[in-house]
Formats: C-alpha cells, structure tokens, sequence
C-alpha cells in the first residue's frame, strides 16, 4: 500500500517533469496569411469587359434551346464560296495602266469609258441643239430644227431667196457639223474604253442611250444619257 507521502512525491515529480518539457519544446509558429486563389485564365483575344451597370442573369434563367455563350469546339469561320477578300485602300478610285507593270494592293485590271469624250460631245451637242430648240419655238417656218442633227441640213432647203440666204445657209450648215461632231464624239466615248486599275471597292461605271422627248409640247425627239457612275 502507497503511503500518502509517496503519492504527493510522485505527483510533484509528475509535474516538475512537464515544466521541465515545456520549457525545451520551441514555441508553436502564428498562423500564416491564407493562401491566394488560382489565377484566373488568360481572357481570349478580343474580349471586352462588361459594360457599366450589366448585371449576370437571375437564378433559373434558362437559354434559349440551341444557344451558347461560346462557339462549339473547333469552330472557324469559312467565307462563302468565291469570296475574295477585298483590303481597304484610300487610294483614288482609278489608276493608269501599263501593261508589264506590278498591280498594287488593292486594285485590279478594269476598264472605263472616255469620259473626256463623253463630256465633250454631250456639251457640244446639248450647246448647239438648245440654240435650235430656242430658235424653232420663236415659230415660223423653221420647224425642222426640232430634228437633232439632220434639222438644220432639212432646213437648209426650204431657205427662201433673200440677201439673207447666204449668211443663214453657212449658219445651218456649221449647225449640222457642230451636232453630227458632238454625236460622234459622244457615241465614241461611250462605245470605246480604256484600260485602268480599279480600286477594288469602287463600282463599275455604266452610261446608256436613252431616247427622250423635246421641245414644244413633248412632240420633238430627243436622246439622253442615264447610268450609274
């Protein structure tokens, strides 16, 4: 049997011992800061943030059936058959052509009509035909003058013999010639082209001969230009 004196020796050798561990165990480390959440992936090319006040869908919001916020993997965009890609060039709408010469970005071989031509036939033309047109709606016996071109050579035999006759009749004649010159060249232009560079995104250029009406009341003929430049 333990004495009493025996248990109190034990229990404080009990105790002196902790102490003693105690005092040799390092002190425990303070806890550390948390650690940082994984870096988020890199955002895609061409992603923007959201704009100002966008807020995610409620909760039980459902897509529409067959809609993604992301293409399907393996998803590239295709051109349509044909397509051919057009570079933007703030270049002028045409470009002389050499043949021999490189092309630059941009353009391509094309054709346009004389313009030069075009417009200077038209402005003779138009010019001396509105003089007739003034001239026959004065009235009198000049109506031929209504008829483009031909009016003033039909007018020149139904001139009357007077001292006048002579000076009239050289006037009709330069008429005729200054109209037939300004068809000619006005149908020269238009049938005959010349090659250029086309800037790629420029569209092509058409002109027409379309018949019209003159003169007094509409009963004259007439011809006019209509197309797309």
């Amino acid at each position: 049997m333990i004495s009493p004196r025996a248990g109190l020796a034990a229990l404080a050798l009990t105790l002196i011992t902790r102490a003693a561990q105690a005092q040799t165990l390092p002190p425990a480390a303070p806890p550390g800061p948390p650690a940082p959440p994984p870096a988020a992936a890199q955002a895609p090319l061409g992603y923007a943030p959201p704009p100002a006040g966008y807020a995610p869908p409620p909760d039980g919001y459902a897509l529409p059936p067959g809609y993604a916020y992301a293409p399907p993997p393996g998803y590239a965009y295709a051109p349509p058959p044909g397509y051919q890609y057009r570079p933007l060039v703030n270049g002028p709408e045409t470009l002389p052509y050499q043949d021999g010469y490189p092309i630059p970005d941009g353009y391509r071989p094309g054709t346009r009509r004389r313009t030069g031509l075009i417009i200077a036939g038209a402005a003779t033309f138009g010019a001396v035909y509105a003089l007739n047109v003034l001239g026959a709606s004065a009235g009198g016996d000049n109506g031929a003058l209504f008829v483009p071109v031909v009016g003033p050579f039909i007018e020149l035999g139904h001139l009357n013999a007077s001292p006048l006759t002579p000076l009239a009749g050289i006037f009709l004649v330069l008429d005729g010639l200054a109209q037939t010159a300004g068809v000619a060249m006005l149908i020269g232009g238009i049938a005959s082209t010349k090659p250029v560079l086309v800037r790629q995104d420029v569209a092509k250029t058409t002109v027409r001969i379309t018949p019209l009406t003159m003169g007094y009341a509409g009963t004259a003929p007439g011809i006019g230009l209509v197309g797309t430049m």
